[in-house]
């Protein structure tokens, strides 16, 4: 069973429920009859307060008056560690797996870097191994 939304009576039909394209339709109407142009509000203000409601001031102290235009707030300020504690990482893994793993092999996949002759003189590449060369 579909239930409706608050404010616009909007039919919100269930999952399960088939697709309707009269319900679509509408919603549709109500959403558009509640379409309104700036203009068309009695209530909107012409202006907004100084005291506070604009980008200068900030609880009515203006910048470069009566606040230092460099003045810093400390409660924000916020200094990035050269180094992080391990504790400090969040979604490191307890335990690396011991099952082939090694610097060489992921995935039972190895790779090996070698010179560019080194390569050409091996006499079967192994299926199993992505090789770079230097």
């Amino acid at each position: 069973m579909a239930k409706y939304t608050e404010k616009l009576n909007l039919k919100k039909p269930e999952p399960t429920d088939f697709y309707n394209i009269k319900d679509f339709n509408d919603n549709m109407d109500k959403i558009e009859e509640h379409k309104h142009k700036a203009s068309d509000i009695t209530d909107l203000p012409e202006s907004l307060p100084a005291n506070g409601g604009n980008a200068d001031t900030v609880n009515n102290h203006t910048v470069k008056s009566d606040v230092p235009s460099n003045a810093k707030f400390t409660d924000t300020v916020y200094a990035h560690p050269e180094t992080h504690d391990a504790k400090m990482i969040t979604g490191l893994p307890e335990k690396l797996p011991a099952n082939g793993g090694n610097a060489h092999t992921v995935d039972d996949l190895h790779f090996l870097v070698l010179t560019q002759a080194a390569y050409d003189a091996l006499s079967t590449k192994d299926a199993n191994t992505i090789y770079f060369t230097t």
